[in-house]
């Protein structure tokens, strides 16, 4: 018999989730998780985030204008990271967990040797990094103008923008955009071939 999700589900299963996840090694300790869902099997509750909820991004067949618009807001919470509000309405409760999943995946695709890149991942980084270089102007013309740049609810300060050049200088990120052209022009050739 199936069991519908309410929104106290909903927002319980994200909670849990969020807090049985292990970055470092994306992965979610399932089995926990559904010990919180004692009515659940651990495929309901798997199944249910899976599809419902967790970053729609990292399906196969290219970027949809949904996916993009996630990715743009992803760049802003990541510019912003704000502190988690235990009253947070549901979508943006979602919208930051998918944003931590998308930012932890980017990471793990760059800095861990076994990780495979998925086409998906590489349009979603591709689709990030173009944002920025297309935002850095914008931003930090209006920062020098009136002290801060708002998008998708997201504030940037001068603070935050700061920290978070720091970030793309450490990580190389014009590198890091020719690597992602060069796997996907490679992909795009393998697939011709």
């Amino acid at each position: 018999m199936y069991l519908a999700w309410s929104e106290a589900d909903i927002a319980r299963l994200i909670n849990i989730v969020e807090s049985q996840t292990d970055y470092e090694r994306n992965q979610v300790n399932w089995i926990k998780v559904q010990t919180y869902f004692q009515e659940r099997t651990i495929q309901q509750c798997k199944s249910f985030y899976c599809n419902k909820i967790r970053p729609f991004i990292f399906q196969p067949n290219g970027l949809r204008k949904n996916d993009v618009k996630f990715v743009h807001i992803c760049y802003f919470y990541f510019i912003h990271r704000p502190v988690p509000d235990p009253y947070e309405q549901l979508d943006k409760k979602i919208g930051r967990i998918l944003a931590e999943q998308c930012w932890s995946d980017i990471l793990s695709a760059f800095y861990s040797e076994e990780y495979v890149f998925s086409k998906k991942l590489l349009q979603a980084v591709q689709c990030l990094l173009s944002y920025h270089f297309q935002m850095e102007q914008e931003i930090t013309t209006a920062l020098k103008t009136q002290g801060k740049y708002q998008k998708f609810g997201y504030t940037v300060t001068k603070d935050k923008w700061n920290e978070f050049k720091a970030v793309t200088e450490k990580h190389n990120i014009i590198k890091m955009f020719q690597f992602v052209n060069t796997e996907l022009a490679k992909m795009e050739s393998a697939k011709i071939l």
